[in-house]
């Protein structure tokens, strides 16, 4: 048995000396809780289950910082602590580390140590780092909207979830700018609930709708550059005599500038707010994977609404088919990150809502909140802080698996941006082209990662090398201007044209041919 056990490290040094600094790596000691037994899941009787979940056993998840994040010291006087530690006989205990990479940081090779102490010894670990020449955006692309309980929806969880790239449901509108343009805030929910779900639809009528006036007060309190939505409904696509009172609320959303979010599979009676726009009743379809098999089995709705510019974003309650990735505790990584990620990139999602993130029990850090039927509950992804030392929550494994999946569908995402959409996409669909066809080797994952990543890096080394003429051009409205490059060692470089990095522009901002010829829009943009 070891005893006294603690990992250090002083960081990473790289080009011309560059240190990538001890205090950009944060250690966490892997906690592990027992899940007692494998649940009766719902399909257990059907013949779909090529997703099945782990056995009954020790699994990690909750992870212990080493240092509290939110006041920069080592965390104290918790029941757990993360430092130092033992080991018994025959037992593992994984460190898991994230290493934030300074945006300043320059491209190349780093090098550094972990040490390992106990009262056996030291080891020494040596590691190595390549950091590409780009770096992702602090705001990521994908949307995300993680629901806590009341009582825990505070600063604290809003950064905890913020540091793995993932977005609260809700924070305090004065904060937005902050937490937008310094930690990476998606989106908000204006949170004018219709209280009606999947356990009351089918015997309670929806609310009165509210005013188009009470809808513009409350989105006139958020920033102009976050996505503003409202959560009218949960799960009703058994309860359809809902639609027309549903298509009320939207008219009103509409009007006043507001997404409408929505759990519900596409349907033709949702297809349209009735206001002679031909926009739908919903403007953010929620579905889960099953349902959106089904409608796009119907006659291709998912393809349809997506077509008519409408967002489609995922979530996965529970265990409710037996194919699709999962969020509970008993499966691996890839359910998570997959879901995030390549999946959603193939599929034309954009974006995941997640239930809860605090279903605890009374010991959450030793006991598995346990859902109705049997299942692990996928309604946890942070823990108590105060168990380990911390003001703030913990995170667990899961959290950062989600964050994986966050990452790799951004790193797709940026290759849109640099021409290079329809091979990206080749590359997602390689391991995960739709719900059903998913690898579950993490190998081909990470493979794809790199693939992906290094396509990144060769672009973008090569438009540092261009120069762009004219640099500095002044263009009246609806008239053009033609650019050249030069540079990245060829006379005519390709290059990919964008206005406000889209491709070929809009009619908003302007418009660009693949040959680099500008045209003004006829009006000034508003702002």
């Amino acid at each position: 048995m070891l005893f006294r056990s603690n990992v250090l490290t002083s960081g990473l040094t790289g080009p011309g000396g560059t240190v990538i600094a001890g205090s950009s790596i944060a250690l966490f000691r892997e906690q592990y809780i027992y899940v007692p037994l494998t649940p009766p899941y719902y399909w257990s009787n059907s013949t779909n289950g090529t997703n099945p979940p782990g056995s009954a056993g020790w699994y990690p998840d909750g992870l212990i910082p080493f240092v509290d994040p939110e006041t920069g010291q080592p965390a104290h006087g918790g029941a757990l602590q993360a430092a130092p530690f033992s080991i018994q006989g025959g037992m593992n205990q994984p460190i898991w580390v994230d290493l934030n990479v300074p945006p300043s940081s320059p491209a190349g090779d780093y090098a550094g140590t972990f040490i390992v102490n106990s009262d056996q010894g030291q080891a020494t670990v040596t590691v190595a780092l390549h950091v590409w020449n780009f770096s992702l955006p602090v705001v990521p692309t994908f949307k995300t909207s993680y629901q806590a309980n009341p009582v825990h929806q505070d600063l604290y969880l809003t950064h905890e979830l913020l540091r793995n790239r993932n977005s609260p449901d809700w924070v305090t509108p004065s904060l937005e700018p902050t937490l937008i343009h310094q930690w990476g805030l998606t989106s908000t929910n204006l949170w004018f609930s219709s209280g009606i779900g999947v356990s009351n639809c089918a015997t309670t009528a929806m609310p009165a709708v509210p005013s188009v006036a009470q809808f513009q007060a409350a989105a006139a309190q958020h920033q102009p550059d976050i996505l503003l939505y409202n959560f009218s409904a949960d799960e009703i696509s058994r309860c359809p005599q809902l639609f027309p009172l549903l298509t009320q609320w939207a008219a009103n959303m509409h009007a006043a500038g507001v997404r409408n979010l929505v759990t519900v599979e596409p349907t033709p009676a949702l297809l349209d707010d009735g206001t002679g726009t031909g926009r739908s009743v919903v403007d953010i379809w929620t579905v889960l994977p099953e349902q959106y098999d089904e409608a796009q089995a119907n006659g291709g709705l998912m393809t349809r609404v997506l077509a008519k510019g409408d967002t489609v974003w995922s979530y996965n309650v529970l265990v409710q088919d037996g194919y699709s990735p999962k969020l509970t505790i008993n499966f691996t990584p890839l359910d998570y990150r997959l879901t995030m990620g390549f999946i959603s990139q193939s599929l034309g999602i954009s974006g995941f809502q997640q239930w809860l993130v605090d279903q605890w029990t009374s010991d959450p850090w030793n006991a598995m909140t346990i859902s109705p039927g049997g299942v692990p509950s996928d309604g946890l992804l942070v823990y108590p802080g105060s168990t380990v030392g911390i003001v703030g929550y913990a995170p667990s494994m899961r959290l950062k698996w989600t964050r994986d999946g966050v990452n790799d569908f951004e790193y797709v995402q940026m290759l849109k941006g640099l021409g290079q959409g329809p091979w990206a996409l080749q590359q997602a669909a390689t391991v995960g082209p739709d719900w059903r066809n998913w690898t579950r080797d993490y190998t081909r994952v990470e493979s794809t990662r790199i693939t992906l990543g290094s396509k990144i890096d060769q672009l973008s080394t090569a438009a540092q090398n261009l120069t762009i003429y004219p640099s500095a051009p002044s263009v009246r409205m609806g008239l053009t201007q033609q650019f050249s490059a030069s540079g990245a060692g060829q006379p005519s470089p390709q290059v990919t044209w964008s206005v406000n990095g889209l491709p070929g522009g809009t009619a908003t901002s302007g418009t660009v041919t693949t040959n680099g010829l500008y045209t003004a829009p006829s009006l000034m943009p508003s702002g």
